[in-house]
Parts: C-alpha cells; structure tokens; sequence
C-alpha cells in the first residue's frame, strides 16, 4: 500500500501511513529516530526517483531514435509503420514525417503489397494489406496463398474466382477496393464504385449457387456415397459448379463514376491517409519546387509577416470563441513541411471553407504572422489568394547572394546572358531571389 501511495504521488494519504511505519518499526524494536529517517528518505525518493530513472531511460531511447531517424529515415519510418500497423491515427503521422524526407509512399497493391509494410526501390515504401481497416492476418494469409499458387492476379474477376471466399468475404473485398489494391489492374467500368457494385453482385451470385449445389448433393444419397471413395473427381465438381459465370453479372450502363472526392474519402477511411491526396499534393509540387527557396516561416520572429506557398489539407476545424465568433484550425501542406495555421477573420474562414470543399485542391499564396503564445509558435492567417499553377508559376527561380560572390559584375554578365536566352528561346519566365545583407 505504502509502495503505491508513494508511486502515485498520493501526498494526503503518506501521514497515515507514516503512522503505521513507525508502529510496526517500534513493534520489531527498531529506534524510532533511525525509522523516521528511513521514512523520511523512502518519502524524498518517492518525489523525484521514479521521474529521474524514467527521464534517463526516455532520453537515451531519444536520442536512439533521433539517431536512426537522420541516418536511416526509410527504414525508420518503415519499422514504425509496422510496429503501430493497424493505427490509422499514427500512421498518418509517420507517413507525414516520409513525405518530409522525400519518401514516396505507394499504395496498397493486391499483386505487390504483403503483410506489413514493404521497402520498395528508389525510396519507396508499399502499404501493407494488414493496414486496411477489416482486413486481418488471416484474410491476407489466403490471398498470399492463393497467389503463390497461381502467381498474380489478371483482373478483379480473375481474384474472385480464385480466392476462397469464406475467408476472403464480401466485406473484405469491398475495402480491398475503397482502399485503392485494384487500381493496378482492370476492374469493372475502370472505376472504383461500379467494381464495388459488382462484388456485390458477384457474391450474392456465388451465394445461390453455392446453395443449390449444396441442396442438390443433400438430397442424392448416391452422390454423398460416391463422395467417400472418389473425393478429388467430387470436389472438382463442386468447384465447378460453384464457380460464378462473369457474363450473367450485368455491369451497369454506364458505370458508377468514381471522383477525386470519393478515392480521397474511401481510402481515408480504410487506410487513414488519403493516397489520392499524397499524389495530388506530388504533381503540384513537382511543378513548384522552387517555392521552398520562399517558404521562411522557421525564419519568423514572433509579430513578423511572411508569406509560405502550399494547399489547405481537409475540411479545418472551427470552435466558438467570445462575441460569437469562431476560431478557425487548418493544415497547410508545403513542399517540405506541414504548418498548422490559425483564423480569426471571417471573410478568410469563408474562403478557406470553401476552397475545402471544391473537388481540386488548390495551391495558395498564404501571408501569415508568427505568433507565440505560452512557449509554443502558431502562424495567424492574414490574407490568402488562389494561385493558378499554369499562368502564375511557370518560372524559374535563380537565387544569387551578392555577399557571397567574389566577383558580381561577372555574375550580373551570367545573369544578362541568361535572359538573353531565355528571350530569344521563349522558355520560361524567371523569378530572382536576390539576397543582400539579409534582405530578399
């Protein structure tokens, strides 16, 4: 009891145990002042001992991690991905931290995915099939079977034929599809939403047949009798027979669509990142890579301006606050780093909504003003404007320090050469990040 009250910090309940040390102590004739010292010592341990040892044993675990996560990011974050697989909610996390370090994730895959997480060539890490809500060890292990067997599969018809459907059910089977595993290969319509209507189909189908087989064999008594001595030539009958035909499955006409919104809002909930999402956010950043030269939010001091390129992530976050007003929390994804931005202008909190809410994303040009309120950075949006890649963004960024260079009139006779081509080859638009004496 004493051990516990101690451990728990429980600070009222220590006087009466107190009592109770000293009386068994003076019970077994211990000097009353050394138990009251050794008392005494247990209680000072008790405040600070249990946090030292802990503190120690967290800062070397730290320092580990911090250690494998600078020299060894991949493999990292690919260990942390399966140690927590299964947790949506940190692995929305560490996938955030991969796409920091330039690390692509790919997307579940039926043919390529495996079990847990998989290091790819070239910096790549593959979803693994455990990841997928409903998805367990067991579904996974009759699909890895079912491949060896017969190497991969063609189609999404060509899985269902083959799979053993009492442990890969239509359940299943459905969030295999919302999370992206068939995109690789040809399914109904080309669209997610009609193959989910013909899995549907598919298995209803199987259903029936598998009931009439099983009525059928039930009710010959030569049949079940002819089961005991020839069981391989039987049970490929019943494969056979239980073998839906594709051709009397109607596809609708014309297929389900399936939007941008609906892929986002699918894999979301089976895998908890939006793998849609990531490849959008990758295509308009590889057109405006030099847009991290510009992005000086950790170079802020608390009350500054600046100005950070990058899309609004998801639906924001609104709360009430006084004179019914509304904060308002959005995440701003840039090239290389996630910001958390705060709103407090309504008209702004209307624009940002509804940018959310469009099916494209967009990038913004976002002016913020660092803020620090007690001990932690937040970024308060001032202004935001749309930015329209095509027309605004074709450019070439050249950042020349003049301080650093040994000699600047050759570097301006560089720079005249280069317009000079630019001009006469009508290439692309040029954008000079100038710096001098610590000024853009």
């Amino acid at each position: 009891v004493l051990r516990k009250i101690m451990g728990k910090k429980q600070k009222e309940k220590i006087p009466k145990e107190r009592e109770k040390f000293l009386d068994r102590c003076k019970q077994n004739n211990i000097d009353i002042k050394k138990a009251q010292e050794i008392f005494d010592m247990m209680e000072k341990f008790a405040e600070y001992g249990f946090n030292k040892s802990h503190s120690t044993a967290y800062a070397y675990i730290a320092f580990q991690t911090a250690y494998l996560k600078y020299y060894y990011p991949k493999y990292f974050i690919l260990e942390s991905l399966n140690n927590d697989i299964g947790n949506k909610e940190n692995a929305k996390k560490y996938i955030e931290e991969a796409l920091k370090f330039g690390i692509d994730i790919m997307p579940p895959d039926i043919n390529k995915s495996e079990l847990f997480f998989t290091l790819e060539n070239d910096n790549k890490i593959r979803f693994g099939l455990l990841a997928i809500e409903g998805i367990g060890k067991a579904i996974v292990n009759s699909i890895a079977k079912t491949k060896k067997e017969y190497n991969e599969f063609k189609d999404l018809f060509d899985f269902l034929d083959k799979v053993d459907k009492s442990t890969v059910n239509i359940a299943a089977a459905l969030n295999l599809v919302k999370a992206g595993c068939f995109d690789s290969i040809p399914i109904p319509g080309d669209s997610r939403n009609e193959a989910l209507s013909y899995i549907t189909k598919y298995y209803e189908q199987n259903k029936k047949q598998n009931s009439k087989a099983a009525s059928k064999k039930n009710a010959n008594l030569d049949h079940q009798i002819l089961l005991l001595f020839t069981n391989k030539q039987t049970k490929q009958e019943e494969k056979k027979a239980a073998k839906v035909e594709h051709s009397k499955i109607k596809i609708n006409n014309p297929p389900l669509e399936t939007t941008q919104n609906d892929k986002i809002e699918q894999e979301e909930k089976m895998l908890g990142v939006s793998i849609e999402n990531i490849k959008t956010y990758k295509d308009i950043f590889g057109q405006i890579q030099f847009l991290d030269s510009l992005n000086d939010s950790h170079e802020a001091n608390n009350g500054e301006k600046f100005v950070i390129f990058g899309i609004i992530k998801d639906k924001p976050k609104e709360h009430d606050i006084k004179n019914n007003k509304k904060i308002m929390y959005a995440t701003c994804y840039t090239p290389k780093e996630i910001i958390n931005l705060t709103i407090f202008d309504d008209k702004i909190q209307h624009d940002i909504n509804q940018i959310t809410s469009e099916q494209d994303k967009r990038l913004l040009k976002i002016t913020c003003e660092a803020n620090t309120y007690k001990n932690k950075k937040s970024y308060i949006v001032r202004k935001i404007e749309k930015i329209d890649i095509n027309k605004q963004l074709n450019a070439v960024l050249l950042t020349i320090d003049f301080e650093k260079q040994k000699n600047p009139d050759e570097s301006l006779k560089n720079i005249k050469d280069i317009i000079d081509f630019q001009v006469r080859n009508q290439t692309h638009r040029l954008l000079f990040l100038i710096k001098n004496q610590d000024k853009r």
